[in-house]
């Protein structure tokens, strides 16, 4: 059985931020998170399926991220965290990715439309001991941002 693995969303992270947010990122290499939660600000979640497995892709964010991710892709310069518009762009930018590694992956998988979450350092979890989450980090030093994203899937 082959696995869908991170490598297609990472390519389509960085491909979606250079198109749309139009800023070049760097990345920490992929690891196992230890722990079955993450902390964060803005998140969003798509499930992502096919016949063989069940995952969820998460991307999280600072408030400070998200306003700049909004900024730029909206072209809005007055953006604040209690505008809508910050939930709506940070779950678009996370269907993009998934619709670009959907491309890019030679396994074929369906996904649902993207959930997003606010609120300051909200817990995103699942249940202790039956997923593994691979992960990598993002980063812009000149703009100071940090993007999380987690690959959701159930332990073997």
């Amino acid at each position: 059985m082959m696995s869908l693995e991170i490598t297609p969303f990472i390519d389509a992270l960085n491909q979606t931020f250079e198109d749309m947010v139009e800023i070049k990122l760097n990345n920490e290499p992929v690891e196992i998170l230890q722990s079955d939660t993450i902390y964060s600000d803005v998140s969003s979640s798509i499930g992502i399926f096919n016949e063989k497995q069940n995952m969820s892709l998460v991307i999280s964010v600072s408030f400070e991220t998200a306003i700049f991710m909004t900024q730029r892709v909206t072209g809005k310069k007055n953006v604040n965290i209690n505008d809508k518009i910050i939930m709506d762009t940070i779950g678009e930018i996370l269907n993009m990715i998934v619709g670009s590694a959907q491309k890019r992956s030679e396994i074929k998988f369906d996904f649902s439309i993207p959930i997003s979450i606010k609120g300051k350092d909200h817990e995103v979890c699942t249940p202790m001991g039956h997923y593994k989450c691979v992960t990598s980090k993002f980063y812009n030093n000149a703009e100071k941002l940090v993007i999380g994203l987690y690959l959701v899937k159930i332990a073997n």
